[in-house]
């Protein structure tokens, strides 16, 4: 049997993607022209786009349920990746420690995404549960900590 790998890709959500992301390139463009300090603004910005639209078909292609089980494993990579930001992350521009390896990596968007799954699975464990104070309050501290 055949699996087809498409089968849960959207076209109507990534045509949008690539739409708006030649439109920020063309405003980027436009607003650099002439300017010999950020002429090589255009380029880089495509090749972070082209990479970021091939990351986005790669997972598209992955069925996020298959993180549900391993959640508390994903909570803990969590954990890591936000005390390694605050041991050895460098400061941003506005002073924020988010950053590491020289600015290369900020790991706290992809901990955003995986709390979001992680969550999830947490709250639909305890789907008969979930209008109990109780659930709401350690939802609250799962978020907080």
């Amino acid at each position: 049997m055949k699996v087809n790998i498409w089968r849960r890709f959207d076209p109507w959500l990534f045509t949008p993607a690539i739409l708006l992301t030649i439109i920020g390139i063309a405003f980027i463009h436009s607003a650099t022209i002439g300017i010999e300090q950020f002429e090589e603004l255009v380029p880089r910005q495509t090749i972070y786009a082209a990479l970021g639209l091939g990351i986005a078909l790669v997972v598209a292609r992955f069925d996020y349920r298959n993180l549900l089980a391993i959640h508390w494993w994903i909570y803990g990579v969590i954990l890591v990746l936000l005390a390694t930001i605050f041991i050895a992350g460098q400061l941003g521009e506005a002073g924020a420690r988010r950053w590491l390896l020289e600015g290369a990596v900020q790991p706290s968007e992809l901990v955003k995404v995986l709390l979001i799954v992680t969550l999830a699975q947490y709250l639909a464990l305890r789907k008969n549960q979930i209008g109990e104070l109780r659930t709401v309050l350690y939802s609250l501290l799962y978020m907080a900590v």
